[in-house]
């Protein structure tokens, strides 16, 4: 999936059994790896590279290729938003 938030990259989404998922985020920032929880149209995801902790919930747009996500971590006072969009 490509990031759009200002900045580009790519993340990986990788399911493992049930409802787990795993990501991998390649960015000009790091790659940072999370661990989510898919129910129903939407995914939270728990992030925590180096010393900063954040945490992304994206809603599944129909057709599954888009993610609309809203981010908050712990160097940022304020909530992000940010797509994902599947080629």
């Amino acid at each position: 999936m490509q990031a759009s938030a200002g900045y580009g990259g790519t993340v990986t989404l990788r399911r493992e059994g049930g409802r787990t998922i795993f990501t991998r985020a390649t960015t000009a920032a790091g790659n940072p790896k999370g661990l989510g929880l898919r129910i129903g149209d939407r995914i939270a995801v728990a992030y925590a590279p180096n010393m900063e902790a954040g945490i992304v919930s994206y809603s599944i747009a129909p057709g599954g290729k888009l993610l609309r996500g809203t981010w908050l971590s712990n160097v940022s006072p304020h909530p992000g938003t940010e797509n994902l969009t599947r080629p």
